[in-house]
């Protein structure tokens, strides 16, 4: 039997997530069925949605449950009927909704040891790094998966909040892959600067409550004879409202989160939804694509982040700082800080 680590929730909490988080030690087995792996998870990332589970916000979770979204893992034992297919040592991605066929029950990643069937694993190639794979399914699968249900042609313009996070800037590099053309909005001066800087382009924007009238006014005549014809949306509340407004007749608005604390957004039904033929999206990775593709859609997917890794032509921010399983707590206050440097990791050693 393995010592395991486990960071659980036995209850939700809306206002204070953060503090159903516990960490628990039990014993597994390393006693295999013949189609189970035996997998010890190396490191961990901590993503906003993972409050958001500790909520009540995700489906599929059963309580007392595992924390933790997605991670990595090395293969320590296979069972008789894989040892042709895997091997011992092979680092995989694991997923608390995982991504081969339909996913049920969250399993969360944020312990010592797993035991998975074949079709909760993603095997990752070797000259992929570490800190490019264990974002693979939160930071890089959702804004491809968005950019390839949109069917983004050459010149369409597409309008985006929270630009500087990792899903913000993944877009902006499908954008000159793709060829589309991205409107940024960002909520301080220097990330509009960096990412102007870093992507070489221009159409970013600095949002805040105390500019929401004139930065609207400044958009709507600057971009009147433009068509906007899909907005993607993780603040919600005054912003992702104002990018309602902006967004063209006939266009779609995925709505993929609330950063804000809002959850609603004030949309006129007649003029907005009918008169003009807008449509609003609820969209997440989990549910609306996992839930709905087959095998060999989301593996084409997964070899395409591969290849755009392995040609540099899509890159990552350097990763934040790394905490210990034990002080998940100090990593979870860390992760809410709206000016680290980098996403937050937590590491089983």
């Amino acid at each position: 039997m393995l010592k395991n680590r486990k960071i659980i929730y036995k209850n939700f909490n809306k206002k204070n997530p953060q503090s159903v988080f516990e960490i628990v030690t039990d014993l597994i087995t390393e006693k295999l069925d013949s189609d189970e792996i035996l997998v010890k998870i190396s490191k961990a990332m901590i993503h906003p949605c993972d409050l958001g589970c500790a909520s009540g916000y995700v489906n599929g979770i059963i309580l007392p449950s595992g924390a933790g979204f997605e991670g990595l893992g090395i293969i320590k034992n296979v069972g008789i009927n894989l040892k042709k297919e895997l091997y011992i040592g092979q680092k995989v991605h694991v997923c608390a909704t995982h991504v081969l066929d339909r996913w049920k029950l969250w399993k969360g990643v944020w312990c010592d040891y797993m035991i998975l069937k074949k079709n909760e694993i993603i095997l990752i190639p070797q000259d992929i790094n570490d800190e490019r794979a264990i974002q693979l399914f939160v930071n890089v699968m959702t804004p491809l998966a968005m950019v390839k249900e949109m069917n983004l042609k050459k010149g369409d313009i597409l309008l985006q909040t929270a630009a500087n996070s990792v899903v913000g800037r993944v877009i902006i590099q499908l954008s000159k892959i793709y060829e589309f053309k991205t409107i940024n909005i960002v909520r301080n001066k220097l990330a509009a600067i960096n990412l102007c800087k870093k992507y070489n382009i221009s159409e970013v924007y600095v949002y805040s409550n105390n500019n929401h009238k004139k930065l609207f006014n400044s958009l709507s005549n600057k971009y009147n004879n433009v068509i906007i014809k899909y907005v993607i949306d993780s603040v919600s509340g005054n912003l992702g409202l104002m990018c309602w407004k902006l967004l063209s007749q006939n266009g779609v608005f995925y709505s993929y989160g609330a950063l804000s604390g809002k959850h609603s957004l004030d949309i006129n039904v007649v003029n907005d939804l009918c008169r003009n033929n807008k449509t609003l999206k609820g969209w997440s990775i989990q549910e609306t694509w996992l839930r709905t593709k087959s095998n060999k859609e989301k593996l084409k997917i997964i070899n395409e982040i591969w290849e755009l890794f392995q040609k540099g032509k899509l890159n990552l921010p350097t990763l934040g700082k790394t905490f210990e399983l034990e002080q998940f707590q100090e990593a979870l206050i860390e992760s809410q800080k709206p000016q680290k440097k980098g996403k937050i990791t937590l590491r089983m050693s």
